[in-house]
């Protein structure tokens, strides 16, 4: 028979780029999770704070059911997870009350691949017709807080394309490997007539607000799109 020590038991589950951690304590607490790369397979040498890739804490009302998920860890590595449960309805001196569980683990590695079914340019800047376009399109990092891009920047330059018309041979798949929890697909595109569009670098912020041209450019039409998919 349990003499009420407090106990940590559960599920812990790889993800891509997180951990799913799902464990029941014998008396109530906030647990505490701390990651660490498995580089030796030897617990003493890998948990050092040089091999520390996460450290994440529970905030809520002390409870004996946790769940939770650790994101933002490196792809398809092996890890350490130890979870530190102080019982928290007992004293700090009392024994019974302190737990501590170390597993091995590691996590998946995801990759995203963006699909252009078509572009259909409703306007493309000349009243007339006919216009000289240029599209880019770039994936950003929206799990991030620069926004870094995912792919190299893709550029089209079409010749002579009306109103009401689809772009031409435009690829159908860019692919990102150990692509983060979300993506941001950005397209623009514009009648050329001088100079060229400036897409944001590696490193600025991609916020609401999308670059506006240079002065040159003659009208611009941007679209952020979505994206939909299947983890």
């Amino acid at each position: 028979m349990s003499d009420g020590s407090q106990q940590i038991v559960g599920e812990i589950a790889p993800d891509a780029g997180a951990l799913l951690i799902n464990v029941n304590t014998e008396r109530p607490a906030r647990p505490v999770y701390t990651v660490w790369r498995n580089l030796t397979n030897v617990q003493e040498q890998d948990m050092v704070p040089a091999n520390q890739v996460a450290a994440a804490l529970e905030t809520l009302t002390p409870t004996t059911s946790h769940s939770k998920r650790i994101a933002g860890l490196p792809q398809g590595v092996p890890l350490w997870l130890r979870i530190d449960a102080q019982a928290e309805d007992l004293p700090v001196s009392d024994p019974r009350g302190a737990a501590s569980s170390v597993v091995q683990t590691g996590t998946f590695f995801r990759i995203c691949l963006v699909n252009i079914l078509s572009i259909e340019v409703l306007n493309s800047g000349d009243p007339g017709g006919g216009a000289d376009m240029l599209f880019q399109f770039q994936v950003y990092n929206g799990s991030s807080s620069v926004g870094e891009a995912l792919i190299d920047l893709f550029q089209k330059e079409v010749s002579d394309i009306d109103n009401g018309a689809f772009v031409p041979d435009m690829p159908s798949t860019f692919k990102i490997e150990h692509a983060p929890d979300v993506v941001v697909p950005y397209l623009s595109s514009l009648h050329h007539t001088l100079g060229f569009l400036q897409f944001p670098k590696i490193g600025e912020r991609i916020g609401d607000t999308l670059p506006a041209p240079p002065p040159a450019l003659a009208r611009t039409t941007r679209r952020s799109l979505p994206i939909v998919w299947d983890p």
